[in-house]
């Protein structure tokens, strides 16, 4: 990190050896691949400085961002499809109640009439009527 009363080194060459490194054979691959190495190179590190400023990108907490930004995208889809079945999921649960005390009702009322038309307190109370006695 550049601390502020720090004096900025100005360099007009960086090197990058990477023959001495675990993964040399990749990075060669990569570095081969490359139009031209200067551009790649600047371009990654301008998008490192938009992404993280100017600051060690071996800050934990860098690693972690640049780890995670890969699957961030996939995270969002993840969270909104989640969001969207527990919103259909509780309209569905309500539809189910609704109509499971629909049919319990239609079916009391059934009931109630094909009996010998005895009447109760029950009977007259809105509370009581939605009630199936056949589960009593």
């Amino acid at each position: 990190m550049i601390e502020e009363n720090k004096e900025v080194t100005k360099r007009d060459l960086v090197s990058w050896r990477i023959n001495k490194l675990s993964d040399f054979e990749s990075l060669n691959k990569w570095v081969n691949a490359q139009g031209n190495i200067q551009i790649s190179l600047t371009t990654l590190v301008r998008h490192i400085i938009d992404q993280f400023g100017y600051r060690d990108i071996t800050d934990i907490d860098i690693q972690k961002a640049m780890f995670l930004e890969p699957y961030f995208k996939d995270f969002q889809t993840i969270i909104a499809v989640m969001d969207d079945f527990k919103k259909n999921s509780s309209n569905f649960t309500a539809t189910l109640e609704l109509d499971s005390h629909s049919k319990n009702t239609d079916d009391s009322k059934d009931k109630v009439s094909a009996e010998s038309g005895r009447e109760s307190d029950s009977d007259k109370d809105p509370f009581y009527s939605s009630v199936d006695a056949s589960l009593l």
